[in-house]
């Protein structure tokens, strides 16, 4: 497999970026929704808080990587077979997740950070606050990172479904291009 790139299919980098970011994104969905049913005073909310904050800096992370990636080594050619609504369904919905995936986690950041507090990632590492913001700024900023994650993730089971059906309706060679 290549490292690169080519017109017809993605290559090692790419691939591996792809899957480093939906594996713990698809975790965080339900993680971050089970959250906000519990209280802060259990201890799973804490140590699940902080798995959360966590994967989300890892998928930031990995999100610029991917970004920076793709301006250095384009995306594979869309197949020739796709109809033309599907081809700019297929940009759309690429471009609106990677967007959502930079906005997600700097929103959540800082609703973290906004409370005057450090953001402690397992007592190892201490970001510090950018401030102490007001109780509507914070809820509207939390409001923002859910609601977000949630379109966010409507959004990751279209592209999954539309990945499936083409692979396994039409036959073509759509989930080959990204699969290991």
């Amino acid at each position: 497999m290549p490292v690169r790139n080519t017109r017809e299919t993605y290559g090692l980098v790419s691939r591996l970026l792809h899957w480093l970011i939906a594996v713990p994104v698809l975790s965080l969905i339900p993680v971050g929704w089970y959250l906000g049913g519990l209280s802060e005073e259990s201890i799973l909310y804490w140590r699940l808080l902080e798995l959360h904050e966590t994967l989300g800096l890892g998928v930031f992370t990995l999100i610029l990587a991917r970004i920076g990636w793709f301006l250095i080594d384009p995306s594979p050619d869309l197949p020739s077979t796709l109809l033309p609504w599907e081809r700019n369904a297929a940009r759309l919905t690429h471009r609106v997740l990677v967007c959502a995936l930079v906005f997600i986690p700097v929103l959540g950041f800082l609703f973290v950070a906004s409370d005057g507090e450090p953001v402690e990632l397992y007592g190892l590492v201490a970001i510090p606050p950018v401030g102490h913001w007001s109780k509507d700024v914070r809820e509207t900023l939390f409001d923002l990172h859910a609601y977000t994650a949630y379109a966010c993730a409507t959004l990751a089971a279209v592209h999954i479904l539309a990945a499936l059906k083409h692979h396994f309706v039409d036959r073509r060679s759509s989930l080959r291009r990204i699969a290991f």
